[in-house]
């Protein structure tokens, strides 16, 4: 990462940058502050998705589930299914989000902090 700052600043007129993870981009996209969100190839699996996709794969592996599924699980058990339609571009999405919040402009690295603190300052300030 360290390489791609040095590039943005020294080679481009870039007065600017943030890198972040595509996962955490994809929950801004879903308005939560918290989540899990398991990336497979192009799809961004979140919520219900990742327990039905990991026990799909363990039962085919011989592994058995005792489930007992309740009408009104208390809200602590509940899981939500979180899969937007617009799922293909959360990512997107979840980095206009980030970048429209106010708190985004102490998050992004400047040129003049770059220059002081050399490209190690994308460690400290992006993740």
């Amino acid at each position: 990462m360290e390489r791609n700052t040095q590039i943005m600043f020294e080679t481009s007129t870039a007065l600017a940058m943030y890198v972040s993870i595509q996962a955490v981009l994809s929950l801004y996209a879903l308005n939560e502050p918290t989540g899990l969100c398991l990336t497979l190839e192009t799809e961004c699996l979140t919520g219900r998705d990742i327990t039905d996709y990991l026990m799909t794969i363990l039962t085919e592996r011989g592994y058995n589930f005792g489930l007992q599924l309740s009408e009104n699980p208390p809200a602590w058990r509940r899981a939500s299914r979180l899969w937007p339609a617009e799922r293909k571009h959360s990512v997107w999405i979840g980095g206009s989000i980030l970048a429209s919040l106010a708190t985004f402009q102490q998050m992004w690295v400047s040129k003049n902090e770059y220059d002081e603190s050399g490209p190690s300052i994308v460690h400290r300030k992006c993740f």
